[in-house]
């Protein structure tokens, strides 16, 4: 029986080949297994897929007027605020007017 040198290299064509051939036949086990072990029929899972597609479409649509919502109020909640601001800063800048045009006669 010939010994076999064990630092010779494999051929890199036989480790392709051998990987090629194991995914090959990997894929196809690997398909008759889901068709094998598949729970419904292709047309049951389309149509529970086509389903629940469905129904994430109308939850979305449901949850859009909300946020529509929330964010008309925040604006709504920040145009009364600076509203509010403007009119105190021009309150007190009339004061400010006021006072100064009392005290140094500016524009008298």
């Amino acid at each position: 029986m010939a010994k076999q040198n064990p630092n010779k290299a494999v051929p890199e064509t036989v480790n392709l080949g051998h990987f090629c051939l194991g995914a090959l036949l990997g894929g196809v086990i690997g398909a008759v297994a889901a068709f094998w072990f598949a729970p419904q029929s292709g047309a049951e899972t389309r149509q529970e897929i086509e389903e629940r597609g469905m129904n994430c479409a109308r939850r979305s649509g449901r949850l859009q007027p909300k946020r529509d919502a929330a964010s008309k109020a925040k604006v709504s909640k920040s145009r009364c605020e600076q509203a509010r601001l403007r009119q105190g800063v021009s309150k007190r800048l009339s004061i400010e007017m006021a006072v100064s045009i009392i005290i140094f006669g500016v524009g008298a």
